[in-house]
């Protein structure tokens, strides 16, 4: 939520990943699907990629924090979540790295280590392609988007 109330106008993509989310859990509560809240080792995994989406832990590690198999996890959570775990991985690393992105005393290369990615180029095309623009033309779009003091 630090980019909601920063001096950066909100990502589009954070709102419309919080609009989604706000949706699936509206639909879930209308059509009365029995249990309001998704299982305890569901939101387990959930905060661990929450907290550390850089993390490296594989589907199986993440499964077993959860106290299921890979399979029931993956299905489950897409589920409760609305995407698979790795995508809602990827979401976050890109919403964190883009934070990171606003501080311009960070390098991209800095940033994509920070992100998870320990080559930069990987961490470039994969910015790219979630947010259609590499990570310095992101940077420079939000500098230019930020009014000047006056």
């Amino acid at each position: 939520y630090r980019e909601l109330t920063g001096a950066y106008p909100p990502s589009a993509e954070l709102l419309r990943l919080h609009w989604q989310a706000l949706m699936l859990e509206l639909g879930r509560h209308r059509a009365g699907s029995g249990a309001s809240l998704p299982p305890a080792g569901l939101c387990r995994t959930r905060s661990l990629l929450d907290r550390h989406p850089e993390g490296r832990e594989s589907l199986a590690q993440l499964a077993q924090l959860a106290g299921m198999s890979v399979p029931n996890f993956c299905a489950g959570f897409r589920r409760w979540f609305g995407s698979a775990p790795g995508r809602y991985r990827l979401e976050r690393r890109m919403e964190q790295a883009a934070y990171w992105l606003q501080d311009c005393n960070l390098s991209v290369e800095e940033v994509g280590r920070r992100a998870g990615y320990p080559d930069a180029f990987q961490f470039s095309r994969m910015f790219r392609r979630h947010t259609g623009l590499s990570p310095r033309a992101w940077r420079d779009s939000r500098k230019a988007s930020v009014p000047k003091p006056t």
